[in-house]
């Protein structure tokens, strides 16, 4: 199994880690300097250095864009929860909450977000602690993130019906078997008399949901949920961390541009407005004119 790199680990630098990783650097620079000194070309170092360039730039880039989107689908979910008929302060509560849930996991709060909102739509009876859950039973699977998308796409048609559809749990279930197998146990099944009850249509969706619930409390799923797979995914997912700490800041600045590019197309388009009349009267006295020649040309023709 891949090496697994924890969520708090990634978020935090004790600093004897910190102080080690300085030792390193200093030592790198030193070896760097003494390679430069015995031979190392400028232009290799140059190379090195653009490279280094475009890292960071790339990053940068993909950091914004994860801003954006992390702002983009908070928003939503705020606008779409008002709708819905949830109030303000409990909307900054659930938000709170999910928010809080994804920093100390392997998902992005911008998940968290589109997962409650598409399930409160169908469903208000739905917690945050379902949507938690559905994390849980996610990350013990070898993608949790692409796990967690299937299953709370699926879990948005199930919320639809009384009972739960064989087809929506079949994904599920393929997604995630040991994180099934621990909701089966949660409702006093096992994983073949679990599946036997859905595909005779006898399991309750409320009820499944209910045990969902539970896992949220799963210290074994939990603990998984706290840990990324790839270095990959812990990279991601630091990004998606930062974002989500700048969204509030982003927002501020969005609202701000927003504001200041609105008055200025209203400021434009006035200008246009006023442009539009003066031609107006241009165009009117140049067609008065053309016609007078016009008018002219023809007398010339006539007595020719």
């Amino acid at each position: 199994m891949a090496e697994s790199f924890s969520v708090k680990a990634v978020l935090s630098a004790q600093d004897k880690n910190m102080s080690s990783t300085f030792k390193k650097v200093l030592g790198t620079t030193d070896s760097l300097g003494s390679r430069l000194k015995s031979g190392i070309g400028f232009g290799a170092l140059m190379s090195i250095g653009g490279g280094a360039v475009r890292f960071l730039g790339n990053e940068m880039r993909n950091l914004m864009s994860e801003v954006n989107e992390t702002n983009s689908a908070w928003k939503s979910f705020s606008n779409n929860m008002a709708m819905s008929g949830m109030s303000q302060k409990q909307i900054r509560a659930t938000k709170k909450d999910l928010q809080a849930f994804a920093v100390k996991t392997v998902y992005s709060s911008k998940d968290m977000a589109s997962t409650f909102a598409q399930l409160y739509a169908v469903n208000k009876k739905t917690t945050t602690s379902l949507v938690k859950g559905f994390g849980a039973v996610a990350a013990a699977s070898e993608n949790p993130k692409q796990a967690m998308k299937t299953i709370s796409t699926q879990a948005t048609q199930m919320a639809a019906k009384p009972t739960v559809a064989w087809q929506d749990f079949k994904l599920m279930l393929e997604q995630s078997p040991a994180g099934l197998a621990q909701v089966a146990k949660a409702m006093g099944m096992t994983t073949a008399e679990l599946v036997k009850n859905v595909q005779d249509g006898k399991v309750k969706t409320e009820d499944f949901f209910k045990a969902m619930e539970k896992m949220a409390d799963n210290k074994a799923l939990m603990k998984q949920a706290q840990q990324y797979k790839t270095l990959g995914q812990a990279a991601e997912g630091l990004r998606a961390v930062i974002a989500s700490g700048l969204a509030p800041a982003f927002d501020a600045l969005t609202r701000g541009g927003v504001s200041i590019l609105s008055s200025m197309m209203e400021g434009i388009s006035k200008r246009f407005a006023i442009l539009s009349n003066a031609f107006k009267g241009v165009g009117k006295a140049w067609g008065s004119a053309f016609s007078a020649i016009g008018k002219e040309l023809d007398k010339l023709k006539a007595k020719d």
